[in-house]
């Protein structure tokens, strides 16, 4: 697949996202997730299932409320997942969307809250490893906020977390964003689209060295954060060829 495709080919593996109101009873959205799911499926294809991404950052949500009723919702996702999988009617796996700001100790977040695999069963972990508040990133090594991690150290942290647990893990979310004046009051004096292009390299060549690799990737375009001109373009059409 090139940058400009289509997204949806029988080829390509597709992650799903959504929010429902997990305050209640799974039955108030657990068949027509899985009704959606069972229509338009090619044999053998490959979809990721993710309810309410980033849970950790919402518990002031009154639809989420809680990291019990997180862990109730992930397990339903998680037995449809497996039930239509079993039938044929495709590959699902349930993968949480987490932020790898809760591994810092500082957040003063705890990852088992949500993932304790005595409470809750899942597929794969998914991680938004941004190193800032605002998704500016420019360099693989670059100290940026959150107490001086690194883009690296967050990806890091989230592989080792996974590895911990036995479990496979990706990167539902990263973006690097066209220069904007916020990335200034983070030290960034100027970032060109060759700059921008680099890093994006730069990225795919880290995780791909890691020792235990993401299963994918996802890079998050739309708005500043979009890959629609040179020379960004040719680097991720570079890094989807191999």
């Amino acid at each position: 697949m090139a940058v400009g495709d289509g997204p949806w080919a029988p080829e390509l593996p597709v992650h799903l996202s959504f929010k429902p109101n997990i305050s209640g009873s799974v039955s108030l959205w657990s068949t027509a997730l899985e009704n959606y799911l069972r229509k338009g499926k090619v044999a053998g294809q490959v979809t990721y299932v993710t309810v309410w991404h980033e849970p950790e950052n919402d518990l002031d949500e009154s639809w989420m409320a809680s990291a019990s009723n997180f862990r109730r919702a992930l397990n339903e996702v998680t037995r449809i997942c497996r039930k239509l999988t079993a039938e044929g009617v495709g590959k699902f796996y349930s993968a949480p969307v987490m932020m790898t700001y809760t591994l810092n100790p500082s957040s003063g977040r705890d990852i088992e809250d949500w993932l304790d695999l005595s409470l809750v069963d899942y597929d794969i972990i998914a991680w938004d490893p941004y190193p800032n508040d605002h998704g500016y990133i420019h360099a693989i090594n670059a100290t940026v906020d959150m107490d001086a991690t690194t883009h690296a150290d967050n990806i890091v942290a989230a592989m080792e977390y996974s590895d911990s647990v036995g479990k496979p893990w990706s990167i539902a979310e990263m973006g690097t964003a066209r220069f904007h004046s916020e990335m200034g009051s983070l030290g960034v004096s100027s970032y060109t689209s060759t700059d921008r292009a680099n890093y994006m390299v730069e990225f795919a060549n880290f995780v791909s060295g890691l020792s235990s690799p993401p299963v994918y990737v996802c890079l998050f375009t739309f708005g500043e954060c979009n890959i629609d001109e040179d020379p960004e373009k040719t680097a991720m059409n570079a890094i989807i060829a191999g």
